[in-house]
């Protein structure tokens, strides 16, 4: 049983999206998706993110049928799979704690800055992947920029636009050409 699969089928025929277009707003092929539906196909991580994006599906509850059906696909055929689950948990229940306690050092304010930040690439990697002319332009933007900070820690009195025209143009001072 393809836990998975099923809800991203439901949640795509209720918001009456074809494969055809699912696959659009992915900027995934629709084969992909279909057997990802199916469950002949294992979304990745990330493909389970773009799902949840998409789709406005509960995180948790994705995230949670998408590792059910891991597990499942690795397990089905073992002999000895339900000793190793209860094993497992055992594991992640001690770690847990490990975890737990490791975290309660840090302090409150450490925890919402990483919990914006997490936030922060969420809203990064929705966004992915950029354009030609956005990737361009953010590249163009970091070359003068990174430019120009380090050569500012190194001493150089050009402002950001001379250096502008420095990366971008191949202009210089006194008219002397880049080589």
């Amino acid at each position: 049983m393809n836990t998975f699969g099923k809800m991203v089928r439901e949640a795509r025929v209720q918001q009456n999206h074809t494969l055809v277009v699912l696959g659009g707003l992915m900027q995934l092929d629709t084969a992909i998706i279909s057997k990802v539906e199916r469950g002949l196909r294992i979304a990745t991580r990330v493909q389970v993110t773009r799902f949840i994006s998409v789709l406005d599906l509960v995180e948790k509850d994705a995230f949670a049928a998408w590792l059910s059906d891991k597990i499942l696909s690795q397990l089905q055929n073992e002999d000895f799979a339900m000793d190793a689950l209860i094993v497992a948990e055992e594991q992640m229940n001690y770690l847990r704690k490990q975890q737990d306690a490791a975290t309660s050092d840090i302090s409150s304010e450490v925890i919402a800055l990483m919990e914006q930040a997490d936030s922060l690439a969420q809203k990064w990697m929705a966004n992915k992947p950029l354009a030609g002319i956005q990737l361009q332009k953010l590249q163009e933007y970091f070359n003068v920029a990174y430019t120009y900070d380090s050569n500012r820690i190194e001493g150089n009195t050009l402002t950001l636009q001379e250096t502008h025209l420095v990366v971008n143009e191949g202009l210089t001072i006194g008219g002397k050409s880049m080589p």
